[in-house]
């Protein structure tokens, strides 16, 4: 059996940077706010996406990003 996801790393703070390969990002609000996720392609150029997300929602974004900034009240883990 073939999985989409193997694990969540979760990003410690109000998010941050990391290296590796990902999948994508698993997203969680307590009060709406906006997310920006920093994504590549696989020339290495990256750019910011802002991502909206209300209070309560959970969101998989299955995209791979390189780094994340976001307010508080957002928990964020690394899909790999």
């Amino acid at each position: 059996m073939s999985y989409l996801f193997n694990e969540a790393n979760p990003l410690g703070g109000t998010g941050g940077q990391f290296s590796g390969k990902n999948k994508g990002v698993l997203l969680s609000c307590t009060s709406a706010t906006n997310v920006d996720l920093y994504t590549y392609n696989q020339s290495g150029r990256t750019a910011a996406t802002r991502v909206g997300i209300l209070g309560g929602q959970t969101l998989l974004v299955p995209i791979r990003i390189w780094g994340i900034s976001c307010g508080s009240g957002v928990t964020a883990a690394v899909i790999a």
